[in-house]
This record gives structure tokens, sequence and C-alpha cells, in this order.
């Protein structure tokens, strides 16, 4: 604008221009003095940033991420050719700290998903062989403290599976030891037969040789006896 008035005296015009360059040179200073305010109080954001940055993953971080953010919104400008540049540093370290958020959701969901799996595969374990019966079901259900401990030692699990899966398993558990209960119950009676066919067979023997039967007849009794008495 002050070229714009022109012509004017020389000498007069050179105190008129020796005055506004001062003028324009104060306010420069204050400008300068402002950018440099500005600059150390975004270097001071970026700090910050990086801090939070080595921080461990948490919601708290990532709210100090955003409040960050905000202030810088709230810093003025400093020189053009820096302002980028300082831009391009902050939001890299704030990226970082939003990534490293992201992938221990991306951890943390993974890990549920894992124990669920595992949760899972214990109650087919436990289904299968209370599916069983005879030693089958007794050798496999000699794993059951075995799958207690691999139950309770799993992670977290999806918040709308855990409660199903612990009844799930439970059932299972609960089957396997009904059955093993009445195996050896039916065990039990069945040895009591045999006990009693045994004796059968040996009074049947000695009843044999109390009569002086034929000595073919009472060796084939003994060898019933035995092979009887054997193969239970």
């Amino acid at each position: 604008e002050l070229r714009r008035y022109l012509p004017v005296e020389r000498v007069a015009g050179r105190a008129v221009q020796e005055e506004f360059d001062a003028s324009i040179g104060r306010l420069q200073a204050r400008l300068d003095a402002w950018y440099a305010q500005n600059e150390e109080e975004k270097r001071s954001l970026i700090q910050r940033a990086q801090h939070l940055r080595t921080k461990e993953d948490s919601r708290d971080t990532v709210d100090a991420v955003k409040r960050l953010q905000l202030k810088w919104k709230e810093v003025g400008p400093v020189q053009r050719d820096l302002e980028r540049r300082l831009w391009e540093e902050f939001r890299e370290q704030c990226d970082a700290v939003f990534q490293k958020r992201q992938q221990a959701h991306a951890d943390y969901t993974a890990g549920l998903e894992a124990s669920k799996t595992q949760a899972v595969a214990l109650c087919e374990e436990a289904e299968q062989v209370a599916a069983l019966s005879g030693p089958a079901l007794l050798e496999g259900a000699g794993k059951i403290p075995q799958w207690r401990a691999a139950f309770e030692s799993l992670g977290e699990m999806p918040r709308t599976d855990q409660r199903a899966l612990h009844a799930r398993f439970e059932r299972a558990l609960h089957l396997c030891e009904t059955q093993v209960a009445q195996q050896r119950a039916r065990e039990k009676e069945r040895s009591f037969t045999h006990l009693l066919e045994a004796a059968g067979h040996i009074q049947a023997y000695g009843w044999a040789v109390a009569q002086n039967a034929p000595p073919a007849d009472r060796e084939a009794l003994k060898q019933a006896a035995e092979n009887f008495i054997a193969g239970v």
C-alpha cells in the first residue's frame, strides 16, 4: 500500500520510509517471537507424544494422545517451511500409538478366540470319551484331572461364549464320571457272577473227586474250572 502513494519528495519520502520500515520491523519481531513460542510448544507436544509411544498400550494412553491432538490445534502457526515438517513428525508419533492400540486389540481378540477353540476341543474330547464303554471308557476318563487343569489354565474367552462353554465342559465331565461309576458297578456285578460260576465249577470238580468219578471226567471238570478262572 505504501508504494501506491508515489511520487513523494525524496528527502521527506526517505524519512517516512525509514519510520515505516521500523514499524514493520517491530511487528515482524513480535510475529517471529510468536512463531518461536508456537514452535517450542509444538516441539514439546511432539516429545510428549514420543513418550506416550513408549508406554504400555492402554485406554489412558490413547486418551492422552487425543488430548495432545486437541492441544496442537490450539497452538498457533510457525514459519511456513517448518509447519509441515513438525506436523508430520507429530502425526507419526500419534499414529504409532493408535496402531499399537489396534494391534493390541487384534492380539487380545485372537487370544479370546484361541482360548475358545481350546475349550471347545476339551469339551469334545470329554464328550467322546463319555460315549465309550469298557476299558476304553476307563482309560479315557483317567484324563479328567488333566482336562480340568487344562481348562482352568485357559485364558479369557469371549464373554458371550464363556458361561456356555464352562457349563458344557462340566456336563461332559459329569457324564464321564457317571458312565465310569456305572461301568464299575457293572464290572462289580459281573465279578460276583463270575465268582459264583467259578465256585460252581470247583464244586463240580470236587464232587466228582469225592464220588471217585472216572479220571477222564475229573480231569475234564478240573480243566473246565481252570479255563473259566483264567478267562475272567
